[in-house]
């Protein structure tokens, strides 16, 4: 566990799925209506709707607790941690359904403290047990009887994909579960989800019809947190179809509904999707104001995609009004803060690139382990027969061990694929930042050693937040990929390159002057300016800025070296961009 909050649920309730804890329905198990049972299961009904009821309800449950049956114990430990959960103290929430995954003989409940672990450990960003508990869930989904918990189930791991930006299989799982004509709360999840993953892939075919029966459904539902997450859609796509006006009337029209669920991501987005309407609309003060409020009520590793976009704005506002030193200040932290968002998809996508080997793994080792057990009791029939069937032992012997040798190397193989992803940007091609810090350490202290000149180049690309708003991420992932395809003909064999995040990148030259490092920045600077970016269905200029120094001026830490060509990049950029700034040397 990374660390636990123990707030007021108002202000620190989950950025991450939040409203997962509500999907649960009414766990009734008892023959008997008795007055605390129906209070526990209307506390379960409405957890998600009224978490103020709920705290009531509690407290009404907890002056009988002396007369609950075991059952009801259970099921009020349950709600218990579920408060917790609620309310950001995860650690102690953590504990209450482990205890009940492990010891419930109530099948349904342990599988629903299950859910919520696998829940929890997403919003605590310990992917790996995240998803580990997910895959646990999904094997084990068939052996629950109960229709509606089952569905729970897959909507949790929907859910769990969607945050995790895996939109194809979120949806996958939506499309699944709306088969099975679900209703209630349990088709309002379902859709939300279903129509939140189809509008990040762009597959809504009516986009503002689409997302408007979700509306109304989820509604009709009362779960006014799934309802106000698509609202939140809406305003974004009349955002991105340059609509300004309408998204801004459309905000204040639901600003009770969306301020009303309390949950400060939803809030959040409102206040950022807000603020850009304003700006396009020329009202400044505001979108300076509602941007403000994002960074009010987030902090630096929660709400970090809202919080990158209000650094971003501000940032664009404040380079408008000629204040370039506070533009450059929230340029930095925007930099700093979407540096941070991309190492989190990426420990995602790692988490999930082990869980997802480490489960192929095991189903090869039970495999194996089957095979072997035929082996020996093959073994075993064969010894007692005549010497003629010997043979056909040892060839279904000699069979089973290639089979088995087969799967050992596919085994190693995936291992070796999985490191080969850990080290390699998937888009670039070049050394992800981790593994480009380590070899970059190791180079620079072999150069040391000799007393070669190393130098160093950090380049930006030039206005990219601007071409992912525009035209959307797949195109400037299109602009990455092919900038670095268009520069790398300007590396040497046995320089370094690394993708240090988002549109940042840094090449480590061994054994070269820094007139020769500065000659290779402007080469690359030239080819990157000549990509012709009309294949992406789109036709526009792209540039970066690049910041050069070496050794003989910065050493040979790779701190000190990166520093001083950042700080050269940024003055390439504060000078108009495009361009090559060298240390002690000016623009090449």
């Amino acid at each position: 566990m990374k660390r636990t909050r123990n707030t007021s649920y108002k202000n620190k309730a989950s950025s991450l799925i939040a409203w997962g804890f509500g999907l649960f329905l009414s766990f009734s198990v008892y023959a008997e209506k008795t007055s605390v049972e129906e209070l526990l299961i209307e506390a379960d009904a409405i957890k998600s709707s009224d978490f103020l009821q709920l705290e009531k309800f509690l407290i009404e449950i907890e002056a009988q607790e002396a007369d609950l049956s075991s059952a009801q114990q259970e099921f009020y430990k349950y709600l218990q941690s579920y408060s917790l959960a609620y309310k950001g103290d995860y650690e102690q929430a953590l504990r209450g359904f482990e205890s009940l995954a492990k010891i419930s003989d109530q099948v349904e409940l342990s599988y629903r403290a299950r859910i919520s672990l696998a829940n929890i450990y997403a919003i605590t960003r310990d992917y790996s047990k995240g998803f580990k508990n997910l895959h646990e869930l999904i094997a084990n989904n068939h052996n629950i009887s109960n229709d509606e918990i089952r569905q729970q189930g897959l909507i949790i791991a929907s859910l769990i994909y969607n945050t995790y930006q895996k939109y194809d299989l979120s949806k996958e799982y939506a499309g699944k579960l709306l088969q099975e004509s679900p209703t209630g709360r349990n088709l309002c999840f379902i859709k939300q989800l279903q129509l939140d993953s189809m509008f990040q892939l762009d597959e809504l075919q009516s986009v503002e019809q689409e997302l408007n029966e979700g509306v109304l459904l989820c509604e009709d539902a009362k779960e006014n947190i799934a309802a106000a997450l698509l609202k939140i859609n809406i305003a974004r796509h009349y955002l991105n179809n340059s609509d300004a006006m309408k998204a801004l009337e459309y905000l204040e029209g639901h600003s009770s509904s969306i301020h009303d669920t309390n949950y400060p991501r939803v809030i959040a987005e409102y206040y950022i999707l807000f603020a850009r309407a304003k700006w396009q609309l020329g009202e400044q003060g505001d979108a300076i104001n509602f941007a403000s409020k994002v960074l009010d009520i987030s902090d630096n590793d929660r709400f970090i995609k809202p919080r990158v976009m209000a650094y971003a704005l501000l940032h664009e506002i404040k380079k408008a009004n000629g204040d370039f030193k506070m533009a450059l200040d929230y340029y930095e932290k925007y930099s700093e803060a979407d540096k941070a968002q991309i190492n989190e998809i990426l420990a995602q996508q790692l988490a999930y690139n082990i869980v997802e080997q480490q489960t192929q793994e095991k189903v090869q080792e039970i495999k194996l382990l089957n095979k072997q057990n035929e082996v020996l009791t093959l073994q075993q029939n064969l010894a007692k027969k005549e010497a003629a069937n010997d043979k056909l032992a040892i060839a279904l012997l000699v069979s089973i061990l290639g089979f088995i040798g087969f799967w050992t190397y596919r085994i190693k193989r995936n291992q070796i694929k999985l490191r080969k992803q850990a080290e390699v940007d998937q888009l670039t091609g070049v050394s992800t930042r981790h593994h480009f810090y380590e070899s970059a350490r190791a180079l620079l202290q072999s150069c040391e050693s000799s007393d070669q000149e190393v130098s160093f180049i950090l380049f930006d690309m030039d206005s990219f937040k601007k071409i992912n708003d525009h035209y959307g991420h797949l195109v400037g992932d299109y602009v990455l990929k092919e900038a670095l395809s268009a520069s790398m003909v300007c590396w040497r064999k046995n320089d370094l390159a690394g993708r240090l995040g988002g549109e940042e990148f840094a090449i480590l030259l061994p054994a070269c002057d820094l007139d020769k490092a500065a000659q290779i920045a402007e080469h690359c600077r030239r080819k990157i300016s000549e990509v012709d970016t009309s294949e992406s269905g789109h036709q526009f200029p792209i540039s970066a800025s690049f910041g050069v120094t070496s050794s003989k001026y910065s050493g040979y830490e790779l701190k000190e070296l990166i520093a001083d060509s950042d700080r050269m990049m940024y003055v390439a950029k504060d000078e108009g961009r495009d361009r090559v700034k060298v240390i002690n040397s000016g623009i090449y």
